[in-house]
């Protein structure tokens, strides 16, 4: 009767929360009776409570199925088996020379076309860098426009001060002249500055810093809300950007593979 009580009490909490399925960025553990931040590789945090042994049998190279309750706290994971698509991720749609150069726009006409070109039938859990390279992906191919990406990083400071569960997020990034504006068709309504879009999501209106490689990122979590990095629009998560950092291996094309799964997570329908 005690282990079917405890059954059911598991399931509530399970029905309650969520399940995720990914592999592991980092785990950043708290000091002094913090949380520990379980950080995903596609974006998502779980919080671990201090006393929690559970970080110790967790792999970074290993596909996991997380299981969260109400409050995004870690109730159990599992191992799953992991799907290897490394031979269509060789397939390129299109090749461009190093270095990457963004276009420049002549004035903010051309910024809010480009905008108004963007494909809104997204769903509504698709992920944010799935939709950020379907949009760079189609601008390039139907206008030859090469737009940037800007990712905005939430450091443990912040996650843990708002409750956030989230430690990144990308969208397209132009530039009318010099001037560099954010397309981000899912929270705004137009092309905006750079601090308008990041208050959209860090509460204290803090302004974020832009840093050059991923480390400043994870190496500085303490002093700063957030953080901002520019990539060329081929690299999709902050892995890449991770990879580009220590082993110069940056992306120059387009994968088939990204571009098929892109649309499948982020948009009702797929073109042929």
């Amino acid at each position: 009767m005690k282990v079917y009580f405890f059954f059911i009490l598991f399931l509530t909490q399970i029905a309650t929360g969520e399940v995720v399925r990914d592999h592991i960025m980092s785990l950043d553990l708290g000091c002094c009776g913090e949380d520990h931040l379980l950080k995903l590789n596609l974006g998502r945090v779980i919080f671990l409570k201090n006393k929690d042994a559970k970080q110790k049998f967790l792999k970074t190279d290993t596909l996991y199925e997380f299981m969260t309750d109400k409050n995004n706290y870690l109730v159990n994971f599992r191992k799953v088996k992991n799907v290897n698509n490394s031979e269509n991720s060789k397939r390129g749609y299109e090749f461009m020379p190093k270095p990457f150069s963004p276009t420049i726009l002549k004035d903010s006409v051309q910024a809010k076309n480009i905008f108004l070109r963007m494909r809104r039938n997204y769903t509504k859990d698709g992920q944010c860098f799935n939709r950020a390279h379907v949009w760079t992906f189609e601008e390039f191919r139907k206008y030859k426009t090469k737009l940037e990406k800007i990712f905005i990083f939430f450091t443990n400071r912040y996650i843990r001060l708002y409750r956030f569960h989230w430690w990144f997020h990308v969208s397209p990034l132009t530039y009318v002249g010099k001037f560099p504006r954010v397309l981000d068709r899912r929270y705004s309504l137009g092309p905006l500055t750079i601090k308008t879009w990041t208050d959209i999501f860090i509460k204290s209106k803090r302004t974020c810093s832009l840093i050059d490689k991923f480390s400043d990122y994870s190496l500085h979590q303490e002093s700063e809300h957030c953080y901002l990095h520019q990539s060329s629009m081929y690299q999709v998560i902050p892995r890449d950007l991770e990879k580009l950092e220590l082993y110069g291996e940056g992306k120059e094309f387009f994968f088939k593979s990204e571009i098929d799964r892109a649309y499948r997570d982020a948009f009702l329908t797929v073109p042929n």
